[in-house]
C-alpha cells in the first residue's frame, strides 16, 4: 500500500496534473454510457412533453389549482400513492437544465449521447476545480491529491451517470467556474473578469439552486483573500446580490418551491426548524465528506439519524485540531474552511445527500489534500494513521466505486431497480388492473408508469396499497375488502414521507378510480398504521391482478378467503 501511495504521489506531482486527473475523471464516467434512461430521467421527459421545454424539473404546475386537479389526476392513474399530499407545490426554476435535456429528447439522441454530454460536463468541472485549487496556493502533492479527491470520489457518481443529475453537474461546474474567474478578477483588477464571472454565476442559477451554495466561497473570498479595502471587496460582491435579488424575486412570484417532506425543507414557513435542522446537518455534510459517504442513509434508515450525528462530531473532534494549522495559516487555508461551512447554508432547505456535496467536497478536500501529503509519513502516531486513513479511503475505495456506483440508479430497488422489474412484470397489452401490496417505495409506480406514458404506451394501471419496507399483515373482511397493518407505519422513513400528507386521522376517506382507501388507525405523528381497502368489484375478479415484493421479485398474490389473514415479511429492498 505505501508502495502505491509513493508511485501515486510523483504520478500526481507531474506539471501536467490537470491533465491527468481531467482525462483520469473523464474516463471513469465512461462506462455510465451504458446506464440508459431510469427512474427521474422518463419522468423528466414527461414533464417536458406536457408542460414544455423549460418545465422538466416542474413535477406540478405552480398554480395551486392546476396543481391539485393534477394530483388528483395522477392519483387516480396510480402515479402518486393513495396518501400523497393534496396540494402539491414541487416545481423547480432550472431552464437551462431542462432546456439541454429538451434538446437531447427533441432530437431523438440516444442515451449514450446523453450521458457523454454528463460525462463532459463533469470532466470541465474537474479542470476548473484544479485550476482553482493551483491558483488558490496548492501545490505539487497536496495539489494531485487534492484534485484526485475531487475528481474521483465515487460518492458523487449517481449524478455523473444519472441523466436526470445534469442539473446538479452544470450547477457545480458553473458555480466553480465563477470562484475560478472571481478570484481571477480580483486579483487582476480587470472588470471583464468579472462580468465573465457574473455570467458564470447566472448560467449556473438557470441550472440549480445548488448554486447558491457559491456564495458561500465568494463571500469567504472577500474576508480572507481579497487584499482590497472593505469597500471594494463589497463592491465585488454587489453584482452577484444584485443577481441573486432578481432571481429569488422571480423564483417566489412565479410559484417555484417546494413542500416535499423529507428531501426538502420549507425555509421561509418554518426558519428557526430550518435553522436547528442545519445546525445537526452540518457537522454531517463536513464529517462525511472527509471520511466515510453515509450522510443519505439517514432518509432510509431513520434510526441511523443520532448515531449518524454522533459519529459527525467524533470526527469533526479528531480532525479540526489537526487541520487546524493548515487552515489557519494561509489565506487559502481559511478561505477553503470557511468557504465549505458556508456553502451548506443554502443547504438548509435539503437533508445531507452525497449527490449534492459537490462545493462542500470542493473546500474539504483542498484542505485534506495538502494534508494528507504532509502527515502520511509523518512520526506523530495519530496524525499518521488519520492522514493513511483518509487516503485509504479518499484516494483507494471511493475510486475504485466510482465506475460501479455510476449504475447505482439502475439497481437500487427505490429508482430503476423496482421500476425495471415491475416494468417487466406487468403486460403491455390491456390487462387487469395491478395491485402492488408492497413495493418497496412509492416511487416504484412512479417511475414504471411514466416511462409508459412519455413513451407512448397504454398499459393497465398500477396501485400501491402500500410501499416501503415494513412487515404487513392482511386481513380479508369481505368478498370485496382487505385491511392492511403495517408494523411501523406507512412512514416509516424520511423517504417514505417524501410526498405524503402531513398527518391523517381516523377515518380519512380518499376515493380512487379501482378502490376507496379508508384509514382506520394512525400513529402519534398521524401517519396510517392500519388501512381498508374496499374494492368496486371481488377480489376473485379477472380484472384484478394482485402482486407482491418476495424479496427483490415480483410474485402474484391470491386474497385469502373472507376472514382471513396473510402476513408478509419486510421487503428488505432498501
Amino acid at each position: 500500500m505505501f508502495n502505491l501511495y509513493a508511485r501515486a504521489t510523483r504520478w500526481l506531482c507531474a506539471p501536467q496534473v490537470d491533465r491527468r486527473v481531467v482525462l483520469l475523471a473523464f474516463v471513469c464516467a465512461l462506462p455510465s454510457l451504458a446506464v440508459g434512461l431510469h427512474a427521474d430521467d422518463h419522468i423528466l421527459r414527461w414533464n417536458m412533453q406536457q408542460d414544455g421545454p423549460l418545465e422538466a424539473y416542474s413535477f406540478f404546475p405552480r398554480d395551486p389549482q392546476a396543481a391539485h386537479a393534477r394530483l388528483v389526476e395522477a392519483r387516480s392513474a396510480g402515479l402518486m400513492p393513495w396518501w400523497v399530499e393534496e396540494h402539491p407545490h414541487t416545481s423547480f426554476f432550472r431552464p437551462l437544465s431542462s432546456l439541454s435535456l429538451w434538446l437531447d429528447f427533441a432530437i431523438g439522441a440516444p442515451p449514450w449521447w446523453m450521458h457523454l454530454q454528463n460525462c463532459a460536463i463533469y470532466a470541465a468541472m474537474v479542470w476548473v476545480v484544479v485550476l482553482l485549487y493551483r491558483q488558490l496556493g496548492l501545490s505539487d502533492a497536496g495539489l494531485g491529491w487534492a484534485a484526485l479527491f475531487f475528481g474521483l470520489d465515487g460518492a458523487v457518481a449517481t449524478s455523473v451517470g444519472w441523466v436526470a443529475g445534469r442539473n446538479t453537474l452544470l450547477a457545480a461546474c458553473f458555480g466553480l467556474a465563477c470562484i475560478l474567474v472571481h478570484d481571477r478578477a480580483r486579483r487582476s483588477g480587470r472588470p471583464w473578469l468579472l462580468a465573465l464571472s457574473c455570467l458564470c454565476f447566472t448560467l449556473s442559477l438557470l441550472s440549480a439552486e445548488l448554486c447558491l451554495c457559491t456564495l458561500g466561497y465568494l463571500v469567504a473570498h472577500a474576508l480572507t483573500v481579497d487584499r482590497g479595502s472593505p469597500l471594494r471587496r463589497a463592491s465585488a460582491l454587489l453584482p452577484y446580490a444584485v443577481i441573486i435579488g432578481v432571481y429569488l424575486a422571480h423564483y417566489v412570484s412565479a410559484g417555484y418551491g417546494v413542500n416535499s417532506k423529507a428531501m426538502y425543507r420549507d425555509i421561509t414557513s418554518s426558519p428557526f426548524a430550518a435553522v436547528l435542522a442545519w445546525l445537526e446537518a452540518l457537522p454531517i455534510w463536513l464529517a462525511t465528506t472527509a471520511t466515510l459517504p453515509i450522510a443519505s442513509f439517514e432518509l432510509l434508515v431513520p434510526n441511523l439519524r443520532l448515531p449518524l450525528l454522533l459519529f459527525s462530531l467524533a470526527v469533526l473532534a479528531l480532525f479540526v485540531p489537526l487541520l487546524w494549522s493548515r487552515c489557519s495559516q494561509t489565506p487559502h487555508g481559511r478561505m477553503l474552511a470557511l468557504g465549505a461551512v458556508l456553502s451548506l447554508v443554502p443547504l438548509a432547505a435539503t437533508a445531507p445527500q452525497e449527490r449534492l456535496r459537490f462545493f462542500v467536497s470542493f473546500g474539504v478536500y483542498g484542505l485534506l489534500g495538502p494534508w494528507v501529503a504532509s502527515a502520511f509519513d509523518t512520526r506523530e502516531r495519530v496524525p499518521r494513521i488519520a492522514a493513511r486513513f483518509v487516503w485509504g479511503v479518499h484516494g483507494v475505495w471511493l475510486p475504485l466505486v466510482f465506475a460501479p456506483n455510476l449504475f447505482s440508479i439502475i439497481f437500487a430497488e427505490f429508482a430503476g431497480g423496482g421500476a425495471g422489474s415491475l416494468d417487466a412484470a406487468v403486460p403491455r397489452a390491456s390487462a387487469p388492473t395491478a395491485i402492488l401490496l408492497n413495493p418497496p417505495a412509492w416511487t416504484v409506480p412512479w417511475f414504471h408508469l411514466a416511462k409508459r406514458a412519455a413513451e407512448g404506451e397504454l398499459g393497465p394501471p398500477v396501485y400501491a396499497l402500500y410501499a416501503g419496507a415494513q412487515p404487513i399483515e392482511i386481513q380479508r373482511l369481505d368478498e370485496r375488502s382487505l385491511e392492511l397493518h403495517v408494523a411501523g407505519s406507512w412512514f416509516a422513513t424520511p423517504f417514505d414521507r417524501n410526498v405524503a400528507r402531513d398527518s391523517f386521522h381516523v377515518g380519512d376517506r380518499i376515493d380512487l378510480a379501482h378502490f376507496d382507501v379508508e384509514v382506520r388507525e394512525v400513529d402519534a405523528t398521524g401517519a396510517p398504521t392500519r388501512a381498508r381497502f374496499t374494492f368496486e368489484r371481488s377480489l376473485e375478479n379477472s380484472g384484478l391482478a394482485f402482486r407482491y415484493w418476495e424479496g427483490s421479485k415480483i410474485v402474484p398474490w391470491t386474497p385469502p378467503p373472507v376472514g382471513g389473514r396473510v402476513a408478509l415479511t419486510a421487503t428488505g429492498a432498501l
